[in-house]
């Protein structure tokens, strides 16, 4: 009986180990493909194949081969990766707890934002927009902040989306009224809804788990926003009574 019962159990885990290879070696083909490409040129190629080293499954993922590729691509001119190579330098940042593969350089993540944002990559220009919301690397401007979460907004990034409605919540651009925050909160939750689940999951995945220090410092500043707020509130709520 045990002999059979093991048996079963070994014939039900064939199939889930055929998947797993199968996805292994799906990404392994992948990387493959880009690589060939990549050596003969082609940047969009090198900027997916640095994708797929920093981001992707651990099948394939090198952080070091992923900066080797972004930076061949920035240099070339590629905005997605010039986004990509400013937000190494500019956390210097530690993937999954592998040492960062460049060293921090807070003045070098601005200029690859730079170049990114301006080039239209909303990837770029979220990363541009944080900067000037949280005053690192840059003096803190809360109209320029504003001016790249809509660009970045614009081109689809449901987050810069949710940065803006806080912004407008706590009245720090020029314009701020209720009715910009609620746009800006219900493009939010209609971008992210509308997302299929494994884009959302990979968007989630990059403005949350890998870009940590950015998000980190975002919070501390809105954390900060808030305790003005609530204090300047209490305070007026006092002198009524």
């Amino acid at each position: 009986m045990k002999k059979i019962i093991l048996v079963l159990l070994l014939l039900l885990l064939i199939p889930v180990t055929a998947n797993a290879m199968s996805t292994k070696q799906y990404y392994l083909n992948k990387v493959k493909q880009l690589k060939r490409a990549a050596l003969q040129g082609n940047v969009k190629a090198e900027a997916k194949l640095g994708d797929d080293y920093t981001y992707g499954s651990d099948d394939v993922y090198n952080p070091s081969k992923g900066t080797y590729w972004y930076k061949k691509a920035a240099i070339a001119g590629n905005p997605h990766a010039e986004g990509e190579l400013g937000m190494q330098y500019f956390s210097g940042l530690a993937l999954r707890n592998v040492p960062a593969s460049v060293h921090k350089n807070i003045s070098k993540g601005i200029y690859w934002f730079k170049k990114s944002a301006t080039a239209g990559d909303y990837h770029g220009a979220y990363y541009l927009a944080c900067a000037y919301f949280i005053g690192k690397g840059v003096p803190i401007s809360f109209s320029k902040a504003v001016y790249w979460y809509k660009k970045a907004a614009e081109k689809g990034s449901s987050r810069a989306a949710v940065d803006l409605a806080i912004l407008y919540n706590y009245g720090l651009p020029k314009d701020s009224s209720y009715s910009n925050y609620q746009y800006w909160e219900d493009k939010a939750l209609d971008m992210s809804a509308n997302m299929p689940a494994n884009d959302l999951e990979k968007h989630f995945r990059i403005f949350f788990h890998f870009n940590y220090n950015i998000t980190k410092l975002v919070q501390q500043k809105r954390t900060e926003v808030q305790r003005k707020y609530q204090a300047a509130y209490a305070k007026a709520k006092k002198k009524k009574m």
